[in-house]
């Protein structure tokens, strides 16, 4: 089902391992977004829980899914890629250069999809 989101720039988040939501399924949220700007940034070695304080918070369903990350290089990770996404959206060239262009290729931790 195509996602009407013109106007709105979208960035997905994923973890490379997560075994609760796969990363299939972000792929296909990236492929029905209908307008770019739009980024699918897979945090390689993350699981389900990269970006909490923790792996599996109280209340949630464990994932099965080994985090080859440390926590803290996880969340830094999405972190810094949020950021240079909401940079380059506001016009910020050298943010749109990385998250579009070269950034990718210059951290291991990430393999991008991006459209401008």
């Amino acid at each position: 089902v195509p996602i009407a989101n013109a106007g709105v720039p979208v960035a997905l988040v994923q973890g490379g391992l997560d075994g609760n939501n796969l990363p299939a399924a972000a792929g296909a949220t990236y492929n029905a977004l209908g307008a770019p700007p739009k980024a699918l940034i897979t945090v390689t070695g993350a699981n389900h829980f990269g970006l909490t304080d923790t792996q599996t918070p109280p209340g949630a369903i464990p994932d099965a899914s080994a985090q080859t990350l440390s926590q803290e290089e996880s969340i830094d990770t999405a972190a810094k890629w949020s950021a240079l996404f909401l940079r380059a959206s506001l016009g910020d060239s050298l943010a749109a250069a990385y998250v579009y262009g070269f950034g990718d290729a210059s951290d291991k931790n990430v393999t991008v999809l991006s459209q401008r």
